[in-house]
């Protein structure tokens, strides 16, 4: 195979000529702002020992999809002429390397969104056969989605994807307080048993001097604060570093804990109503009359947070509109039905029938869609004390 450094340097060359519009100068820092080392170093890594650190497979599936794409339109184009300006313009190795890990991202992702062709070169890759040879194989047998994937996995060639660990096999190990790493006590957990199994030391050890009968107890206790001097001597932790995250932790789940305690309190209802409160002459608010009306009621259906008005649906089908912006009174809709005796005291206008083909509406453009408000003959009662309040809701309820 080729020289991949110089491989990737001369791809990034050639690439730079297309991405220097967008503020990058040169190929060095197109190297370093892009990650493209950094994954061709991890797809290298894959190719000879088929190990991938803790990075998700996602990531890799992208850029190894990205880079096919690139690589497919730099050679396909004429116009671009890749190979052509650049002495050694060869990518056939990095393209090779490209498709083995989108290949791996197939296989541990389950996806299948790559194109047909990638797709069953990416799988050759990971089996370590030639396409050719690939194809004609998974063409003959009419092979399934499962059953390619079952196939590519029995290959000689095929190396069984191993995650490890990257951040438990630092020597200087210290835990960021912020949580970059660990988000959770189990999290945190399996990578203090990573280390351990990186540093050799065995399970029934840390058993033995930390007091757990089982693994599944080594979890609970590994990351206790009674043995934090204990867990840091023994994996060579940075102990105030150690500390720091386990209160890191805690402090998130507490604050997740207060959350779920409060997080319905704005929907329990109030256990007095503006009525006991304010005395029967105190000046009555939207939101008064809203509270009041929703005692023998509830907000309407097809309300849609309009900041001028509110439907309210009370528990006898009736619709009432109440404004929202106004302070000194209520202002309120009902359907001209409603009105009676008692109610006529408080009227303020009346409204005939209207219909869509009426070129002015006539009235609260937000009664649309409330049924009895919209067309029907309305009228918009004046409400200024709790006292009518109270009056005017009997009426209706």
């Amino acid at each position: 195979m080729h020289n991949l450094k110089d491989e990737t340097e001369r791809f990034c060359e050639f690439l730079e000529l297309f991405l220097s519009p967008l503020g990058i100068p040169n190929s060095d820092e197109l190297l370093t702002n892009s990650n493209i080392n950094n994954y061709v170093d991890i797809c290298i890594e894959l190719r000879d020992s088929g190990r991938l650190g803790r990075c998700h497979t996602m990531d890799l599936f992208h850029f190894t999809n990205t880079m096919i794409q690139l690589l497919k339109a730099f050679e396909a184009d004429p116009c671009i002429g890749w190979g052509e300006g650049i002495d050694g313009g060869d990518t056939s190795g990095l393209s090779e390397l490209m498709h083995l890990g989108l290949g791996y991202a197939l296989i541990y992702e389950c996806d299948a969104s790559a194109f047909d062709t990638d797709r069953l070169r990416a799988l050759a890759a990971v089996a370590r056969m030639k396409y050719s040879s690939f194809k004609a194989t998974v063409s003959a047998s009419s092979l399934g989605e499962d059953e390619l994937i079952s196939f590519v996995q029995t290959r000689r060639g095929f190396l069984p994807l191993e995650i490890y660990d990257d951040e438990a096999m630092q020597d200087n190990y210290k835990l960021t307080y912020k949580g970059e790493h660990c988000h959770s006590f189990k999290q945190l957990a399996g990578t203090l048993l990573n280390r351990a199994k990186w540093r050799n030391i065995e399970h029934s050890y840390l058993r033995g001097i930390l007091g757990a009968e089982s693994n599944d107890e080594l979890k609970e206790v590994i990351i206790s604060p009674e043995n934090c001097t204990t867990v840091a001597k023994v994996l060579s932790l940075d102990l105030d570093s150690y500390i720091g995250m386990l209160q890191s932790l805690e402090l998130e789940y507490k604050k997740h804990a207060i959350e779920n305690k409060y997080k319905n309190a704005r929907g329990l209802p109030s256990k007095v109503t503006a009525a006991d409160i304010k005395s029967d002459e105190g000046r009555v608010t939207p939101s008064d009359f809203i509270e009041l009306a929703k005692t023998v009621g509830r907000t309407h259906p097809n309300y849609k947070a309009n900041k001028k008005l509110m439907g309210v649906l009370l528990n006898n089908g009736t619709e009432i509109g109440v404004e929202i912006n106004t302070s000194k009174t209520v202002n309120l809709w009902i359907n001209t039905s409603q009105k009676n005796t008692i109610l006529e005291l408080f009227i303020k206008a009346e409204y005939g029938t209207t219909s869509p083909s009426e070129p002015n509406y006539g009235r609260h453009s937000a009664l649309r869609i409330y049924s009895q408000l919209a067309w029907d003959p309305v009228v918009k009662l004046t409400i200024k004390s709790i006292r009518d309040a109270r009056v005017v809701i009997n009426q209706l309820k």
